[in-house]
């Protein structure tokens, strides 16, 4: 509705001004905008301050039809622009939840590893199963329902840990999710539908995942690994960074994107290392030596996962060959290994050897197999502590000088 009119009266002699007049209204303009500019100048810095800060969680209520990658920060930011941290060489042992619960059980566990030059122990965030396995306070937590229980304190874990000598890294299971999948907004849907993609029946126990594409989904991995960090974790390991594998692809529906498979992966990567850094913590992601190989391209989107980053944690361990692999003369990297379990230094070296070009100038550590190794009944072995230093060793030849031993159970040879 519009409001009454205001007359204005003019006059004709209202212009008129006297050279005095005129000359104080030059320096009070000048005045003012020298004030003004000064201003400016003292707001400009924390205006963009504000509008460059890190991008927060999104909420668990967005909109299922933003599947596209959360924006990236800019390359001007100062964060952004800094180098990752330099990463030394480590030598971790991975813990089982079931040693985390308690002070007591920690320090059994960690005097089970003296004597074995051990400087960081690796420990599960999240879960394959989606299960969150710490004592979180994020919200997208608690929608989900993801709280493990019986969950430990993490930040008394890092507090301990460190007191005792050693680098937390935090292992976190990524796309592979069902139940953050639930999320709104962040699962993959069957085709175009607002259903759930399965990566098998609901019969043979399918499960859902997280969509590398979908912003809920980023926003909440992100939201985690922040977390992780400001409760003490120094280094992430992120596993499964990758596209659903599993039956019925061809039905998995993504949303709208603009941008290719490896192109989503790489900027979900290179985001979570930018927001680490910022936060004085850094990312490794881990792979497979069947996958840099390239024997799973198609859930990295028809690339080898080597590409997607140069911070890797490869796994090294003789078992993922079973009883022998061979990849033929027509594959990208050829590749023939027999008895790897009974020969873990030979399989190792051959491994590497035939990824030399691949790795050049990556930042790697190796995953060591500290557990007895089933393979047919020809090729079984108990592990003893001579076949981890002979891995170790084998890494160290061809120069990787970080390593994780790992055992599901956490129990180690001396």
């Amino acid at each position: 509705m519009k409001g009454k009119g205001v007359k204005v009266k003019r006059y004709r002699h209202i212009y008129r001004r006297s050279r005095g007049a005129l000359l104080l209204r030059g320096i009070g303009t000048l005045a003012v905008i020298s004030l003004l500019a000064f201003v400016g100048w003292s707001a400009y810095a924390p205006v963009i301050e504000f509008l460059n800060g890190l991008e927060k969680p999104l909420p668990v209520s967005a909109s299922v039809s933003e599947s596209q990658p959360e924006q990236e920060e800019s390359s001007s930011q100062s964060e952004a622009e800094k180098p990752l941290p330099a990463q030394a060489p480590f030598h971790a042992a991975y813990l089982p939840v079931s040693a985390l619960t308690n002070s007591a059980g920690l320090e059994r566990a960690l005097a089970e590893l003296e004597g074995m030059d051990i400087n960081a122990i690796l420990f599960d965030l999240k879960d394959i199963n989606g299960q969150v396995l710490y004592q979180s306070e994020l919200l997208q937590v608690e929608t989900a329902e993801a709280q493990a229980a019986g969950a430990y304190d993490l930040e008394r874990l890092c507090k301990q840990l460190k007191e005792a000598g050693y680098t937390p890294i935090g292992r976190l299971n990524a796309f592979r999710d069902p139940i953050g999948a639930k999320l709104e907004g962040a699962g993959v849907r069957y085709l175009d539908t607002d259903v759930l993609w399965l990566d098998n029946s609901q019969e043979m126990g399918g499960k859902p995942w997280l969509n590398p594409y979908a912003r809920p989904a980023r926003s909440y991995l992100y939201a985690l690994m922040s977390e992780a960090i400001s409760f003490g974790v120094e280094q992430i390991l992120l596993d499964h960074v990758c596209f659903p594998s599993g039956y019925g692809l061809e039905y998995a529906g993504y949303g709208n994107v603009n941008m290719s498979k490896p192109e989503a992966l790489s900027s979900f990567i290179e985001q979570a290392q930018e927001r680490a850094a910022s936060l004085g913590a850094s990312v490794r992601v881990y792979v497979t030596g069947l996958a840099a190989l390239g024997v799973y391209n198609d859930y990295y989107g028809d690339v080898n996962p080597l590409t997607l980053t140069d911070n890797l944690v490869l796994g090294t361990m003789p078992s993922q060959f079973g009883d022998g692999f061979t990849l033929g003369a027509d594959a990208a990297q050829p590749f023939t290994v027999e008895r790897p379990i009974l020969q873990p230094g030979q399989t190792i070296e051959m491994l590497l050897d035939t990824l030399k070009p691949a790795l050049a100038g990556k930042e790697l550590a190796g995953m060591v197999q500290g557990y007895t190794a089933t393979g047919s009944y020809l090729h079984n072995k108990v592990y003893a502590a001579s076949d981890l230093a002979e891995q170790i060793e084998a890494l160290e030849s061809r120069s990787i000088h970080s390593y994780i031993l790992y055992h599901p159970m956490g129990t180690y040879p001396k």
